[in-house]
C-alpha cells in the first residue's frame, strides 16, 4: 500500500486496491485501451485527491513476486502530474503494448493540500495474444467418422402400437431418433381440442420453421383414450387411430432409431401405455407396459402412475444412445532449461476443463463461458508455471489433457426442437507457451500430435438436461503413464472435480484412442476475432450443507439446503459396482395443495422445469467414492437421490454454489427480518443468475440472457457488487448483434432462431432493446465509468435513431413487442413503448 509522505504526523493516507481494467493483476489482457483504478484511504476526514501520476514499466513475468518494487528500467508511460480527482478508469496513453508481455505500474497521488502520497503497492497486468493464435494452434475435434455414438435400431420396416390418454392438450409419440435428443426424428402428435382431435406428423428438426405439417382430423374419444397403430415401410407411414384409418404420411427418417415421447410446455398431463414395436418378421424391438420401475427409458427418470407413464413437459427417449465427452491428450518434452513462466491460451466451440500433468489448471467452471459464437471467440489465459515446475514428472513425460463439453455451443438452448445454434462440431484451439529464463520460448499448439478418445467417464452432458458419469471408465495419470486400476483415493483430483484422463501407451492407441481431427470446423471460425476473456470466470463462490434429509418413498432421499441456488452437488457415497445413482434437482416439493403435482408427496416437483430434465446420473464402482458434475449446472433448493441402499449423511452432501466471481460491495442487516430476507433474496437471485451472462432464471429450459431482465436488475446488481466487467461483456454482445438500422436484440447471446443468419434477433422491442442504454448508464453512475459510454455511444445513438424512425409524431405505435410483460391487465403497448423511448432518449 502507499503511505502519504507529508500528510501530517499522526494520521496516514494509503493508496490501495490498484486495478487494471477493474481486476487486480489480470493476465491475458487483449484490449489496448487499458484502464487504471485505485482507492485513496485515510484515517483523516475530508481527505481528497487533487492530482495523480501513473508510471508503467515492462517487467519480468516470472519473477515479479520476488520483489514488489519495480525493478525494470523500461518505462513505457509516465503520465506526469495530472491535476484532477479522477481515480477510476484512467486510460493508458503510453507506447503500444507488446503481446504476451508483463507490465507493472504505480501511482502517486497528491491530496487536497498538495502533499504527495507514494503507492508502495504496484499493479500488474499481462497482455495476451493480441490477435491471432500462433500458427502452431489448430482447431482439433473428434471428426465425424470417429464419434462412436452407440448403434441404434436401423430397421426401416416396422409396426408401432401405443395408447395415449389426452385431454385439452397435445403430445407426441416419437421415433426415428438417431442422434440423441437433438436432430431429426418423427413426431406423431395428438391434439385433443375438445370437440375436435387432430393427428399431425412432424419432424423435430423443423418445429422452429414455417413448415406446414400434414395432419388429419379424428373423432374425439369421449374417454380421451386413443389406440394408435403405425405401419412404416421406408418413408411411408400408414396410420390408424381407434381402429379407423387416418391416412398415409411421408416421413423424413425411415429408420426406427430410438423411441419416446415429447410434450411442449403446459400444465396438462398425458398418459402413455402399452407400447409395442415389432419388425416385419414379428420380432419385438421395443415393448413397455410400465408395470416395473425398470423401463425402456432406463436409466432416465420417468413417473409411473397407476401402471402408466405420466407425461409432463419435455422429451424422453429410450436409453439406447450415448454422446460421450471427448478427451484430448498429448505428451510433450520440455527443454533442459530453467522455466521462467508458462502460459496456456485456450478457446473452444463448447466448454472445457484442462489438466496439466494430472492437475486441474484452474478452479473455474465451464470456461470460456457463454459466447456469441457468430461475433467473436473468447480465449482464457492460464498461468501453468507451477504445474510444470517442481512436479514429480520427468521432463519427457509431461501431459496436456482436455475434456470438451457441449456447453452453450450446440446445446445451450433448452428446447429439443432447437439445437446446434452455432454449429454441430465441438472443437478446441489452444497454445502452450513456455518461456525459459534465457528468454527463449517453446510453443506447443493443438495439432495432430493430440490423441482423442470417447471412452472417458462423461457419457452425456447437456447444460439443461444433465451429466451422465460412468466411474468405471475413469483413467488416472501417474508418473507419466496411465492406468484404470490405480487406487482412486490416491489419484483423484483433490478438488473433487473428476479424474485426469491422459494419453495411453503406444499399444493401446488402436482401440481406445485415435488421432484428433485437425482443422475440420466451419471456415467462419477462422475469420472471427479472438478476444482474451476479460470478465470474471464462473467458479464455486460458496459451499452449502443440507439442513435436513427425508425419505418420502423407500430408497428416495430428499435433501433440503434451505436455500435456492445455482450449481451442482458433491456426493460421497458407498456403492457397489454397477449401481446407478440418480441425482434430481428441484425448487419445491410435491404436496397435496400443489395444483399440478407431478409425483409422490415429499418428492421434488419438476413440472416448472418444463423441457429441462435437470438430472445427473452416476454409474458407480465398488466402495466409497465421490462424485461432482463438472459439465453442467442446475437451479435448485432440493436434491433427490435414488439408487443407493443407504442415504448419505448430511456431511457427505455438499451444495456447490456456482456464479461469476464478483466481489460483493457489502452486507445489509436491520431490525426488520422481512427487509433482511428481501435483501438476502436479492443477493441470491443475483448469484444464481450471473453465470458469465445475466439470465432470466437458473432452473428451467430458458436460462437465456433476456435483455429486459438484465437491464431492470442492472442498477441493483451494480450496487450489490463490482459488476462492471460482467455487464461490459453483455454490452459487447448486445451491440455486436445490433442491426444496421439500429435495432437491438431481445437477448444476448442470441442462441436460437437466427444464429448465423438474419438480423441476429434484433427485434427492436422497447424495454428489451433499451437495455444497452440503461446498463451503460448504470455503469457510469455507479462506477464513474466514462469509458463505457465513450465505447458504445455511437451504438446507443443508433438505437435512438431507430426509435425515432419507427414512431409517429414522437409516439411509438408498433404492437408486436412485449409491452408491460407482467401486468395483470394488458397495458397498451404504444404507451409503455413510448415511455421507454423517452427514458432512453433522456439518458
Amino acid at each position: 500500500m502507499g503511505i502519504c509522505t507529508a500528510c501530517g504526523a499522526s494520521k496516514q493516507t494509503e493508496i490501495t486496491n490498484l486495478k487494471t481494467n477493474y481486476i487486480r493483476n489480470p493476465i491475458g489482457v487483449d484490449d489496448e485501451s487499458i484502464l487504471f483504478s485505485w482507492q485513496m484511504n485515510s484515517e483523516e476526514q475530508g481527505k481528497s485527491q487533487s492530482a495523480y501520476r501513473i508510471a508503467v514499466y515492462e517487467c519480468d513475468q516470472g519473477n515479479r513476486e520476488q520483489d514488489d518494487a519495480i525493478a525494470s528500467e523500461i518505462c513505457v508511460w509516465d503520465s506526469g502530474k495530472v491535476e484532477g480527482s479522477l481515480s477510476v478508469a484512467v486510460p493508458y496513453e503510453g507506447e503500444q503494448l507488446k503481446p504476451q508481455t508483463g507490465y507493472e505500474w504505480s501511482v502517486d497521488v497528491w491530496d487536497e493540500e498538495g502533499s504527495r502520497c507514494v503507492s508502495a503497492e504496484t499493479g500488474y497486468f499481462e497482455t495476451g495474444l493480441m490477435g491471432e493464435f500462433p500458427e502452431e494452434a489448430h482447431w482439433i475435434s473428434v471428426g465425424d467418422s470417429d464419434r462412436n455414438i452407440s448403434t441404434v435400431q436401423e430397421k426401416t420396416t416396422y409396426f408401432i402400437q401405443y395408447t395415449m390418454e389426452i385431454r385439452d392438450t397435445s403430445a407426441c409419440f416419437v421415433f426415428g431418433a438417431e442422434s440423441g435428443r437433438y436432430g431429426s426424428m418423427t413426431l406423431c402428435e395428438l391434439q385433443n381440442q375438445g370437440e375436435d382431435t387432430l393427428f399431425t406428423v412432424k419432424d423435430m428438426s423443423e418445429l422452429n420453421s414455417n413448415v406446414e405439417f400434414p395432419s388429419a382430423s379424428l373423432e374425439t374419444a369421449e374417454d380421451g383414450i386413443y389406440q394408435v397403430d403405425l405401419q412404416v415401410l421406408d418413408h411411408q407411414m400408414k396410420v390408424a387411430v381407434n381402429g379407423c384409418e387416418v391416412g398415409i404420411f411421408t416421413i423424413h427418417s425411415a429408420s426406427l432409431g430410438a423411441i419416446g415421447y415429447y410434450k411442449s410446455r403446459g400444465t396438462q398431463y398425458v398418459w402413455l401405455d402399452d407400447i409395442v414395436v415389432t419388425d416385419e418378421e414379428g420380432n419385438v424391438c421395443y415393448e413397455e407396459k410400465f408395470e416395473q420401475e425398470d423401463t425402456i427409458f432406463a436409466p432416465y427418470h420417468i413417473v409411473i402412475e397407476d401402471g402408466r407413464c405420466k407425461v409432463g413437459s419435455g422429451l424422453m427417449l429410450s436409453g439406447a444412445m450415448e454422446d460421450p465427452a471427448p478427451v484430448f491428450s498429448r505428451k510433450f518434452k520440455l527443454e533442459n532449461k530453467e522455466i521462467n513462466h508458462a502460459r496456456l491460451y485456450l478457446t473452444a466451440l463448447g466448454n472445457f476443463e484442462v489438466f496439466m500433468d494430472g492437475q486441474a489448471v484452474s478452479e473455474d467452471f465451464l470456461d470460456p463461458g457463454k459466447l456469441a459464437y457468430n461475433q467473436y471467440l473468447s480465449y482464457v489465459t492460464y498461468d501453468v508455471t507451477d504445474k510444470l515446475v517442481g512436479t514429480e514428472f520427468s521432463d519427457d513425460s509431461h501431459v496436456w489433457t482436455m475434456t470438451l463439453f457441449h456447453g452453450w455451443y450446440d446445446r445451450g438452448v433448452g428446447y429439443p426442437e432447437i439445437y446446434s445454434p452455432w454449429g454441430d462440431t465441438n472443437a478446441l484451439r489452444g497454445v502452450l507457451v513456455i518461456t525459459y529464463s534465457d528468454g527463449t520460448k517453446q510453443v506447443i499448439g493443438t495439432d495432430e500430435e493430440f490423441m482423442v478418445t470417447l471412452d472417458g467417464p462423461i457419457r452425456e452432458n447437456d447444460v439443461y438436461q444433465g451429466e451422465f458419469y460412468d466411474a468405471s471408465r475413469e483413467l488416472y495419470q501417474t508418473n507419466g503413464s496411465w492406468t484404470d486400476t490405480a487406487e482412486r483415493e490416491d489419484l483423484i483430483d483433490t478438488a473433487g472435480r473428476g479424474s485426469a484422463i491422459v494419453q495411453p501407451e503406444e499399444d493401446e492407441k488402436e482401440t481406445a484412442w485415435s488421432q484428433a481431427a485437425v482443422d475440420q470446423v466451419d471456415s467462419r471460425y477462422y475469420d472471427l476475432p479472438y478476444v482474451g476473456k476479460y470478465n470474471e470466470p464462473i467458479t464455486c463462490i460458496q459451499e452449502l450443507r443440507p439442513i435436513s434429509v427425508s425419505e418420502p418413498v423407500s430408497g428416495t432421499y430428499v435433501y433440503d439446503f434451505g436455500q435456492n441456488f445455482a450449481g451442482v452437488c458433491r456426493i460421497t457415497m458407498n456403492a457397489k459396482a454397477g449401481d446407478l445413482v440418480t441425482l434430481r434437482y428441484g425448487e419445491a416439493l410435491n404436496s397435496d395443495t400443489l395444483r399440478n403435482k407431478d409425483d409422490v408427496v415429499g418428492t421434488i416437483w419438476t413440472e416448472n422445469l418444463l423441457t429441462a430434465d435437470a438430472t445427473d446420473y452416476y454409474l458407480a464402482i465398488d466402495g466409497e467414492q465421490t462424485y461432482q458434475p463438472v459439465s453442467v449446472y442446475h437451479g435448485f433448493r432440493y436434491l433427490q437421490i435414488t439408487g443407493l441402499e443407504e442415504a448419505p449423511s448430511l456431511d457427505q452432501v455438499t451444495g456447490i454454489v456456482l456464479s461469476s466471481d464478483l466481489d460483493l460491495s457489502g452486507e445489509f442487516e436491520c431490525s426488520d427480518e422481512a427487509v433482511n430476507q428481501y435483501w438476502s433474496n436479492t443477493v441470491w437471485s443475483q448469484k444464481s443468475n450471473f453465470l458469465d451472462n445475466p439470465t432470466d432464471c437458473a432452473q428451467r429450459d430458458e436460462c437465456h440472457g433476456w435483455a429486459g431482465d438484465a437491464q431492470i436488475f442492472s442498477g441493483m446488481a451494480c450496487y450489490n457488487s463490482n459488476s462492471d466487467l460482467f455487464y461490459r461483456k453483455y454490452l459487447k454482445e448486445l451491440c455486436s448483434l445490433q442491426s444496421d438500422d439500429g435495432a437491438f436484440p431481445d437477448m444476448a447471446p442470441r442462441n436460437f432462431g437466427t444464429g448465423w443468419d438474419g438480423r441476429g434477433g434484433a427485434g427492436g422491442n422497447n424495454c428489451w432493446g433499451d437495455a444497452a442504454v440503461v446498463i451503460a448508464w448504470n455503469l457510469y453512475t455507479q462506477y464513474g465509468d466514462v469509458a463505457v459510454l465513450q465505447e458504445y455511444y455511437d451504438a446507443l445513438c443508433k438505437w435512438i435513431d431507430y426509435l425515432e424512425a419507427h414512431s409517429e409524431n414522437g409516439l411509438r405505435t408498433e404492437e408486436n413487442g412485449y409491452g408491460d410483460h407482467f401486468s395483470v391487465e394488458s397495458t397498451p403497448k404504444g404507451l409503455t413503448d413510448t415511455a421507454w423511448s423517452a427514458h432512453s432518449a433522456d439518458l
